[in-house]
């Protein structure tokens, strides 16, 4: 592991019990929602996902203006994407929405490797966390909350089962608390960018800390990100076939594939020999 990433050992180790982020990320999400009602404020409700997600992350690695590490960088990332979401919602760059969505990959590549010690020197971070970003945001941004939410869970439980430090799946969760905490929000075309975002960011970040990509080799951690898109696909498709339950068939679907994904991970890590 290279020197500059020395830090991440210096994490104390009770990060692995504490499992409160998510559920702050989903009563600080609930709080805006219900605050915009009360003020009237329409897009105040539909910024609750993006700023529950910058909470529920604050608390597992603090805030502040002057983050130095990767993990400290990730609620200012939630912001910054919440931001980047008002712009993707203009008329104006309505028609461009991938693209948008491609460059706030790139933004959260480089934010969140490139200040630390040079873009030089960590160029194959900076590609693998811009493409897992990438991948996650075109595949989720658009989605239901409950397949955005059941594909955060997924992440978590794929780090969890290939064995990632503690904190990865912990951060994995936080989009999904975030999600659900801002259920009752208005609905909105770009109202899951910023947890969309957040699971590839930390997918990508999860890889280049404990995973073998950067190295030219597929370890599995590398291979968590799939989880997230395999549950949302699976959900999708399996949407229609519960349409007879009414208004719980999108909720249903994205339980049921992610209790299919979650199975599957964990039998594969099983046989692999790492549960």
């Amino acid at each position: 592991m290279p020197s500059h990433f020395a830090w991440f050992r210096a994490f104390p180790t009770h990060l692995g019990r504490d499992w409160r982020a998510a559920l702050v990320a989903a009563l600080v999400a609930l709080a805006i929602v219900l605050l915009g009602r009360m003020l009237r404020l329409r897009r105040l409700e539909q910024a609750a996902a993006g700023l529950g997600l910058a909470a529920g992350w604050s608390v597992l690695v603090g805030a502040s203006l002057l983050a130095r590490t990767l993990p400290e960088r990730l609620p200012a990332l939630a912001l910054l994407i919440e931001v980047l979401t008002g712009l993707g919602a203009s008329p104006v760059l309505a028609r461009l929405r991938a693209p948008v969505l491609v460059v706030c990959a790139a933004i959260s590549g480089w934010w969140l490797l490139g200040p630390a010690v040079g873009v030089a020197q960590v160029l194959p971070g900076i590609a693998v966390i811009t493409a897992t970003t990438a991948a996650a945001s075109l595949g989720l941004a658009e989605a239901d909350p409950w397949r955005v939410a059941a594909s955060s869970v997924a992440l978590a439980a794929a780090l969890h089962a290939t064995a990632a430090p503690p904190l990865w799946p912990l951060l994995a969760l936080v989009p999904a608390g975030a999600v659900l905490g801002g259920l009752a929000a208005p609905g909105r075309a770009l109202a899951q960018w910023p947890p969309a975002v957040g699971i590839g960011a930390v997918a990508g970040a999860a890889s280049v800390f404990a995973g073998r990509l950067t190295h030219g080799r597929v370890g599995p951690v590398d291979a968590a990100i799939l989880a997230p898109l395999a549950t949302a696909w699976l959900a999708a498709r399996l949407a229609p076939r519960l349409r007879r339950t009414g208004g719980l068939a999108l909720a249903l679907a994205a339980l049921v594939g992610l209790a299919a994904v979650g199975f599957f991970v964990y039998a594969l890590a099983a046989l692999a020999g790492l549960r």
